[in-house]
């Protein structure tokens, strides 16, 4: 679902139940710490995958300007959004990677703030490279500027960059509590990709 976060702790755990203890009780055993596990962090889909989704998302903007000369503060601008989205997706087709190319979802409610922007309705998602080339459709006809831009600001819309192996990921298997460097410069390229906005590979971190 959007931007990836661009600093992500990746912590390797395992818990594993031992056998009965008294009257049904149960005691965790620890993880071994000694045994290395392979890191896999894209899922592969598949046609028919369906899941219900319950999105809720508060965007808080604040924008304040100051006089260069001295400091003086002459406007100080706050803007707040709530989106609520609820609804069933659908996997139709798939891409060469087995990432979903096409699906659609099934919107039970899709709401701004107060205003109701959709509501059971089926929107047909074509997924793209870049989110804004992402065709998708009601009732065979373009969406609405407005319920593009919701859409946009809720759902994964592109397919075909870089996964979450490639830029949070290891190729080394970690023990329990292991910890690792992202791939700073796939996160910048990415980052740049989705929000059209170019940061320097120093300015992304993470482990």
């Amino acid at each position: 679902m959007k931007a990836r976060s661009l600093f992500l702790a990746l912590v390797v755990s395992t818990v594993a139940c031992g056998g009965g203890n008294g009257a049904g009780a149960t005691t965790p055993s620890q993880p071994d710490t000694a045994k290395a596990y392979p890191i896999r962090l894209h899922r592969q889909a598949h046609v028919g995958d369906r899941a219900q989704i319950v999105f809720d998302e508060l965007e808080d903007n604040s924008t304040i300007m100051r006089l260069e000369s001295s400091g003086k503060e002459i406007s100080n601008e706050r803007t707040t959004k709530r989106s609520h989205l609820e609804g069933v997706t659908t996997t139709i087709a798939l891409d060469a990677r087995q990432d979903e190319l096409r699906g659609t979802l099934d919107v039970k409610t899709l709401n701004i703030d107060d205003h109701v922007i959709l509501q059971n309705k089926r929107v047909e998602v074509t997924k793209a490279r870049k989110a804004d080339d992402a065709i998708l459709t009601v009732d065979g006809a373009p969406v609405s500027p407005e319920l593009r831009k919701a859409l946009k600001d809720l759902l994964e819309l592109r397919v075909g960059g870089p996964t979450d192996d490639d830029i949070f990921g290891t190729t080394r298997p970690q023990l329990a509590g292991g910890h690792w460097p992202i791939n700073s410069e796939r996160a910048r390229a990415d980052f740049a990709d989705e929000q059209g906005a170019g940061l320097a590979t120093s300015m992304i971190s993470g482990e």
